[in-house]
């Protein structure tokens, strides 16, 4: 690692740790300068009412098992493994070590050790790197036992806009909702817009007393006191290459790396689509905002007093909005065209498309930018999976092409594929495809395609673009979880009389668009999975 300071290009490791360590440091304190809040003063932890919590064995085994036996680990240099291999032997010890910091933690487990991550851009420019913290393995057994508490609280709920770090929601989940949300507005002709806000250093601007006054009547006492004591009194030293720089306090924010972290944002910013009067649809601090007018004069005005209030609500809580990054496109099926939307004193031109968690959204909902992506990332694995063929059995490659190719290749699938695709669009995935499957069978016939899909597991792009999206919906059907999606396709969901186990679903769609809304698109998908769908797992669910 080599960074550029004052003009003069350093190498030397501990100097290098310093010199981030000052850049993370200032970089914090000019942003709370920006708020005009200053830094936040932490609340008495004698004050919070409290009850015992009691720390079982059962927790703690639960805990580990949804931990990954790492090798990394935090400033005590303890890996996760060792503590997983360790549980049943130490297993009191830990029960005595977990039961002691529900009343204070260690000041160990609040020193984090920071290793900068590059970005992207020039490596030389220390503002390239984000800072990533590493813990300390057993205060994050601690944190998944508290975040389980928190889980299984009913009352605890960061709201049904969030999809990140939550079970059975997802990035997928969360662009499929603004996916229907757009199809549903473009089909009743109505005017939108779809923007995103850029917050610079989010996770790190977490205050604590902003935090306790929002929370205070949702989390009990007993968990409060742990959450404020994990936030409050935090420090950190920066590693690069086994130098450490000076120990530097950490006056507010959520730990980048914990496991406690994410939760702790989603419920900070839980409020805000309360008092946000467009449609917000978040992941973790990533959040997209939809405004509808069916005047097209009123869109502008609109969505400006809706950026106005949203990037106040976000400065009341201490969050700083990069008003030069925000994006925003107009939708519209029949007359797209560029409108200027004024943020703060940025004056915003509308783009044709958006990235909306890594899958491109164009202003007439088509996917002719996605596919194309997709199809190039595809195609710049061919040459390294060639070279894995060669040097793999056959399992070995098809469990590697899983990971490295359909990952790629499927990845948002279920917005950008499906009967809106175009025969020409399927045309250019399904050689891909094939062209991939060759790497691994070699050459075959054409009419024997369907034979040697079916040997190593896999199907064309069509076939699963149902399999997937039928997945999905089962599982949101079953578990009712997100609750925006749950609530769309239960509006259009019936039953048979005569199979009063088979879903079925209604479209009110006028337009090709308006197909693309979920709900709308299980029409023609459900008449083909002829059998019962309630309880239906993921192994049971086969399309021909």
């Amino acid at each position: 690692m080599k960074i550029e300071d004052n003009g003069e290009k350093v190498e030397d490791p501990e100097r290098l740790a310093n010199i981030m360590a000052d850049f993370f440091e200032k970089k914090i304190e000019l942003l709370v300068e920006k708020t005009g809040l200053g830094f936040p003063s932490i609340p008495n932890l004698d004050q919070i009412p409290n009850s015992e919590l009691i720390i079982t064995d059962e927790m703690i085994r639960e805990a580990l098992k949804k931990l990954r036996p790492k090798k990394s680990c935090g400033y005590d240099q303890v890996p996760m493994i060792v503590i997983k291999d360790t549980a049943d032997l130490l297993m009191n010890a830990y029960r005595k070590v977990f039961q002691d910091a529900t009343i204070k933690i260690p000041d160990l487990w609040k020193l984090s050790l920071v290793r900068p991550l590059h970005k992207s851009g020039d490596k030389m420019a220390a503002q390239n790197y984000r800072p990533i913290s590493n813990l300390c393995s057993l205060e994050k057994v601690f944190e998944k036992i508290i975040l389980h508490l928190i889980d299984e609280n009913g009352e605890i709920d960061d709201g049904k806009h969030q999809h990140g770090y939550k079970k059975n929601h997802s990035t997928t989940t969360a662009a499929v909702t603004i996916q229907s949300l757009l199809a549903e507005k473009l089909d009743q002709k109505q005017n939108t817009i779809l923007y995103s806000l850029d917050l610079s250093a989010a996770f790190d601007m977490l205050r604590q007393d902003k935090f306790y006054e929002i929370m205070k009547e949702t989390i009990p006492g007993n968990i409060m006191r742990i959450l404020i004591d994990f936030l409050s009194q935090r420090k950190c030293v920066v590693d690069v290459e086994g130098s450490l720089s000076t120990i530097r306090n950490v006056p507010l924010g959520c730990v980048q790396g914990s496991v406690l972290g994410p939760r702790l944002f989603s419920l900070y910013t839980s409020k805000i689509p309360q008092k946000v009067p467009g449609h917000i649809v978040t992941y973790a601090d990533d959040s997209y905002v939809l405004v509808s007018t069916v005047e097209h004069e009123a869109l502008v005005p609109s969505t400006e007093k809706c950026l106005e209030t949203h990037v106040e609500e976000l400065r009341q809580l201490g969050m700083v909005v990069n008003e030069k990054k925000t994006e925003a496109v107009y939708f519209n099926r029949l007359n797209p065209m560029k409108l200027e939307i004024r943020c703060g004193e940025e004056r915003i031109q509308t783009g044709n498309e958006m990235k909306v968690l890594g899958i491109i959204f164009n202003e007439r909902l088509k996917w002719d930018s996605q596919i194309k992506k997709t199809i190039s990332k595809a195609n710049s694995l061919t040459h390294g999976l060639k070279f894995l063929r060669k040097k793999l059995t056959k399992s070995q490659f098809i469990n590697a092409t899983t990971s490295l190719f359909y990952g790629l290749f499927y990845y948002g699938s279920q917005v950008w594929l499906g009967e809106h695709t175009t025969s020409a669009q399927l045309k250019r995935l399904n050689s891909v495809h094939y062209r991939h499957l060759r790497i691994i069978e070699g050459d075959w016939k054409k009419e024997k395609r369907r034979e040697e899909l079916d040997k190593i597991g896999r199907t064309k792009p069509s076939t699963w673009s149902k399999y997937s999206c039928g997945n999905m919906v089962i599982k949101i059907m079953n578990e009712k979880q997100p609750v925006e999606l749950f609530q769309r396709l239960s509006k259009k969901h019936y039953t048979e009389r005569r199979k009063p186990f088979k879903m079925k679903f209604h479209s009110d769609a006028i337009t090709k668009t308006g197909f693309q809304g979920i709900e709308n698109r299980l029409v023609s998908l459900f008449n083909i999975l002829d059998f019962d769908h309630y309880g239906l797992t993921r192994d049971q669910l086969r399309i021909n």
